[in-house]
C-alpha cells in the first residue's frame, strides 16, 4: 500500500508514520472469530463455525485472513447464513391486516423519511455490525449463558443475566460463579499465539433491571 502511495505521489515526499507502531495482528481474529465460536460451543457442545481449510492445514501458525478476502467475503464462507424469520409476502399480509390509523402513521413517517434522505437531511445513523462473524450467532444468545458482542481488538463478553437482559437466562445468584467458569475456560485456551493477554471485568456488581 506504502508502495502504490509512493508511486502515485511522483516526487513528492513521503512521510509514513503510525502512532501505535507496527506489529502482527493477534487479537482480531481471536475477538471476532474464535471468542464467539468458543461461548457457541461452550454452551450447545458443537460446532457452528466453518473451518477455513488453511487453518486446518496449519494448525501452529496464527489464523489470519489472506491478502484477497475481506471480512464480509470471510464471514458468509464461516459461518451459516440464517434462515429469514419471515417472507416479503408474509410481511405483506401482516402489513394488510394492521388498523387504518396505523397504516397511515407508517406511511406518513415513511413519506418524511424518503423527503429527508432526498434532501441530504438524514441524521447520523449507527454502522453495520453484518460484517462482523460474531454478529451472526445472535439468533442464538438467547439460549446462551454468555455470548462474545461484535467487536474487534478487544473481546468483549456479556453475561446473559435474568432481569436485564430480554432473554436471560442467568440468575444473579450465579452471576460470580458464571464468570469463574469463563474465566476458567478462557485461560485454559491455547494456540500458536498467546490466546489470552488478560481478563478485565466491568466495576461494579450488575443489578437487575427491568
Amino acid at each position: 500500500m506504502v508502495g502504490h502511495l509512493v508511486k502515485a505521489a511522483a516526487d513528492a515526499v513521503i512521510i509514513v508514520f503510525n502512532p501505535g507502531g507496527m506489529g502482527p495482528n493477534k487479537c482480531d481474529i481471536q475477538s471476532m472469530v474464535l471468542l464467539p465460536e468458543l461461548l457457541y460451543r461452550h454452551a450447545f457442545g458443537h460446532p457452528l463455525l466453518r473451518l477455513p481449510s488453511e487453518w486446518i492445514a496449519f494448525p501452529k501458525c496464527v489464523p489470519i485472513l489472506s491478502e484477497d478476502e475481506s471480512w464480509d467475503v470471510a464471514r458468509k464462507s464461516w459461518v451459516p447464513a440464517l434462515e429469514p424469520k419471515a417472507s416479503p409476502g408474509a410481511v405483506r399480509s401482516i402489513a394488510r391486516r394492521l388498523p387504518r390509523p396505523v397504516k397511515e402513521l407508517l406511511k406518513r413517517g415513511w413519506s418524511a423519511a424518503s423527503a429527508a434522505w432526498r434532501s441530504g437531511d438524514v441524521p447520523p445513523t449507527r454502522t453495520a455490525l453484518d460484517y462482523m462473524p460474531g454478529y451472526h450467532y445472535r439468533e442464538h444468545w438467547r439460549q446462551m449463558p454468555a455470548f462474545a458482542l461484535p467487536s474487534f481488538l478487544d473481546g468483549r463478553i456479556r453475561i446473559n443475566l435474568s432481569g436485564r437482559e430480554r432473554d436471560g437466562v442467568v440468575a444473579l445468584s450465579q452471576y460470580e460463579e458464571t464468570c469463574r467458569t469463563l474465566q476458567t475456560l478462557l485461560g485454559e485456551c491455547r494456540g500458536p499465539a498467546r490466546a489470552i493477554q488478560s481478563l478485565p471485568r466491568s466495576r461494579g456488581r450488575p443489578s437487575r433491571t427491568l
